[in-house]
């Protein structure tokens, strides 16, 4: 966990006899195995893992350092990682929800929804 390998991918090395936990919750396939389609399921243990894996924890928390750093603190962050997790701008109404969360929790709550919401993890 390194900033040099800090990149997106669709190759990662693999232990082909010892699959990863994390990416098995979320029904990534059998590496030994052919797969032409993957299975799409949605399980509460999927939701589950996504809010508190410690990879996601790690990330929430990475996001939301970056969101103060480059916009400052209040709305102005919960805006920034609006933009940064959705690369859109936010809503009046998610950047108040935002703010009031933030306020109450702190902004790594925020940063912890925004990577559990479907926008997200979905591609429309």
């Amino acid at each position: 966990d390194a900033p040099e390998l800090w990149r997106r991918s669709i190759y990662r090395f693999i232990v082909r006899t010892t699959p990863h936990q994390f990416l098995s919750t979320l029904d990534c396939p059998d590496p030994a195995n052919l797969t032409p389609a993957r299975v799409r399921t949605t399980t509460a243990l999927q939701t589950l893992t996504l809010a508190n894996n410690e990879f996601m924890l790690k990330q929430a928390r990475r996001l939301a350092e970056r969101a103060e750093k480059e916009a400052g603190g209040g709305e102005a962050a919960v805006r920034r990682a609006i933009a940064l997790a959705f690369q859109r701008e936010a809503t009046a109404g998610e950047a108040r929800a935002g703010a009031e969360l933030a306020a109450g929790r702190g902004l790594f709550a925020v940063c912890r929804a925004l990577l559990n919401a479907n926008e997200f993890v979905h591609i429309d």
